[in-house]
């Protein structure tokens, strides 16, 4: 899977570059990236779509859309490019009808700021280094945000 995180894509570099420089706290391009990720059900959102197949972050933008995979490797490539250290999350069991469920985990060096009452922080230790769950398929969820149907769900974490 670490193949289909493409960091390096002048368009990704790009994309990155911009919001980062755009932002301020280290929390913000994070946020920012996410929501640019997340279905929104807008006419130029990234739609959220069934796919019986991986694709490349590239495709995901060309396609303007894809499944929990496509979109979890789409912001982590987009976080690996604006020089965030990124996991790809795989769930161990059928989450929603009978299928695994994807996500990404981000290293933040302070917790998220933001505080949603209705949502449950969920965070990852890997390498003595805390990440925080982005659910990158729904709107309305911010870094560190744990869907409450997420929540006794355990992941698979994989470096990228």
């Amino acid at each position: 899977m670490k193949e289909y995180i493409t960091a390096n894509e002048t368009i990704i570099k790009q994309i990155a570059e911009k919001i980062k420089n755009e932002t301020q706290s280290e929390e913000e391009p994070a946020n920012t990236l996410l929501d640019f990720v997340q279905y929104k059900g807008f006419k130029l959102s990234i739609i959220y779509y069934p796919t019986t197949e991986l694709k490349y972050p590239i495709e995901t933008l060309v396609e303007m859309g894809g499944d929990c995979d496509t979109h979890s490797f789409l912001y982590a490539t987009l976080m690996k490019a604006a020089g965030f250290k990124v996991l790809i999350l795989l769930s161990k069991d059928p989450v929603s009808n009978g299928l695994p469920h994807a996500a990404t985990a981000i290293h933040l060096t302070k917790p998220p700021t933001h505080s949603l009452p209705k949502y449950e922080d969920k965070i990852f230790i890997y390498n003595n280094e805390t990440y925080y769950f982005a659910e990158t398929t729904t709107s309305d969820f911010r870094v560190g945000d744990l869907p409450t149907l997420l929540k006794e769900v355990n992941f698979y974490t994989i470096n990228v």
